[in-house]
């Protein structure tokens, strides 16, 4: 699949960080999988041209500054499952980061990053979610869909604990923002069968907590993002 937007004659700085998230994302000894049109040189306007690498997705990028970008989402393994996918810009090139999975010891279960913040240098969070299992002595049952929050500490990525209604209800964070080291805020919803309401989860500096938020009418809500503006004023 291919999608294209321009504006005015050339293609420019949207077409030149794609093509440099791209070209990082193609696997070994296959070439990426994108173009910019008569080699023409990165001019500083809008422009895309995307086509999607096989098997990796990205949903959400965020900046501290032009030399500290990351872009995250899943890749698919041999299994068929997703597991979590990060790259970085350091204001030459993207680099593919390895980032943690929640998996059991029996077989890897769809892992997946839905959004990111980066706060500075050495503070960056990504949010989604992870699949669980429940074992008995007959049987390996997939369970609920939990939080998966995992934070970037200027060396590596690492899972940092979240709070969960229910091991059997499906949870999925969406969005992430925040305003400082303890400041940071994350949304989605969480489902218990056909129903589902919003997730608000905080993160004050030591650990997270679930953060209930008003349901509006109806069978089905969600929040799909987050901007914070200060220690009391998220939206």
């Amino acid at each position: 699949m291919s999608r294209r937007a321009r504006r005015g004659g050339g293609w420019g700085l949207g077409a030149c960080l794609v093509a440099g998230l791209l070209a990082g994302a193609a696997p070994a000894g296959r070439a990426a999988p994108w173009a910019i049109p008569g080699g023409q040189a990165c001019e500083p306007e809008w422009n895309l041209s995307i086509k999607a690498a096989a098997g990796i997705a990205l949903s959400a990028v965020a900046a501290a500054g032009p030399d500290n970008i990351w872009a995250v989402g899943e890749y698919q393994i041999d299994s068929g499952q997703y597991q979590t996918f990060a790259e970085h810009w350091t204001g030459t090139r993207w680099t593919i980061v390895p980032s943690p999975n929640v998996n059991p010891p029996e077989f890897p279960l769809e892992n997946r990053l839905d959004g990111v913040a980066a706060i500075g240098p050495g503070d960056t969070w990504a949010v989604g979610s992870h699949k669980t299992i429940t074992t008995t002595a007959q049987t390996v049952r997939v369970a609920g869909q939990q939080p998966l929050i995992e934070h970037w500490d200027g060396q590596t990525w690492s899972v940092v604990p979240s709070p969960s209604r229910s091991p059997e209800w499906d949870h999925h964070l969406i969005g992430v923002a925040g305003t400082g080291p303890g400041d940071v805020w994350a949304v989605g919803a969480v489902a218990d069968g056909a129903l589902s309401a919003p997730l608000v989860f905080h993160w004050d500096g030591g650990a997270w907590r679930d953060t209930p938020a008003p349901r509006p009418p109806g069978p089905n809500a969600e929040l799909l993002g987050v901007t914070a503006r200060g220690p009391d004023d998220a939206w």
